[in-house]
């Protein structure tokens, strides 16, 4: 058996990148990668094993996969979003909901959910479903792990919220981003895997990326997610498993985060963690 791995050609969000580590760390070698958005255009014959976790999907019209595919279901988040490069204007949450996109969810159900949205769509239309979580919660970090650093990093905060968290935090506070452009897979990924090195050795970490909240989570580092996104469904579930706030609540310092000694994450996560890691290493052992 073959393994691959999703890749995201025109993904500008580095947390797509996070996701697929998270899966590749449970794969025996990686003898190719395929884009999310290019599953139905996989070539046919031999199954190949492909870990389908993450976001679906911007291109709705390439769902479902390639019979080449034998895929595990899981940590699945269906959006109802639609991408302005997807000229069909399709709504993925509705389009992958009927005919044969929906078939393809029942033939290799149950359905993993990332987030209790995802699981409650799935179920109305009939299609197996249960909470997940996110593969990202299984993530190892380096084994002995790296000394903690004294640095805060912000990820992605607006302007307005890194200035209040720089006018209370002590300790040294570095900027970083999930944006990056298309660009190869290998640079990507190497960018990718140069974020989590740095959450690993975090003091803290303070974002409103679930990519990095989640992260995080799986390397003991303590993390405070500001709500601040408008798609807040897609949070349903997972917002509870850390120290969260939202960003007006934060503005106005109405949580109890502290930036001088931050709190250890919440352990509601390893439960989470385990069961997902045991559903994928089965998955891997059948193929």
């Amino acid at each position: 058996m073959k393994f691959g791995l999703l890749t995201y050609r025109d993904s500008h969000n580095l947390g797509d990148e996070i996701q697929s580590i998270a899966a590749q760390q449970f794969l025996p070698q990686l003898d190719f990668t395929v884009d999310r958005e290019e599953l139905s255009s996989f070539p046919a014959g031999d199954p190949a094993s492909v870990i389908l976790n993450g976001w679906f999907m911007h291109h709705p019209e390439a769902w479902p996969p390639s019979p080449g595919i034998r895929p595990l279901l899981t940590s699945m988040h269906i959006t109802l979003a639609v991408s302005p490069q997807n000229t069909t204007k399709m709504v993925p949450g509705h389009a992958l909901m009927s005919g044969e996109k929906a078939e393809y969810f029942r033939r290799w159900g149950p359905v993993g959910g990332r987030d209790w949205h995802t699981v409650e769509l799935l179920e109305s239309h009939g299609i197996p479903a249960f909470w997940s979580g996110c593969l990202t919660l299984t993530l190892e970090g380096d084994r002995p792990a790296p000394a903690r650093e004294d640095v805060v990093y912000a990820v992605d905060l607006g302007e307005a919220v890194f200035q209040h968290l720089a006018a209370r935090c002590r300790s040294p506070i570095e900027r970083l981003s999930h944006r990056f452009p298309p660009a190869s897979a290998q640079t990507r990924f190497d960018r990718a895997r140069v974020l989590l090195a740095h959450y690993a050795r975090a003091k803290a970490v303070v974002t409103n990326r679930l990519h990095c909240a989640l992260p995080c989570l799986a390397l003991g580092t303590p993390v405070l997610f500001i709500e601040s996104a408008p798609d807040r469904y897609r949070l349903t579930g997972l917002r509870d498993l850390m120290h969260h706030v939202d960003r007006h609540c934060f503005l106005a310092d109405r949580h109890d985060f502290d930036l001088a000694s931050p709190p250890a994450n919440p352990t509601f996560h390893q439960t989470l963690r385990r069961t997902l890691g045991d559903s994928v290493r089965r998955f891997i052992a059948a193929a």
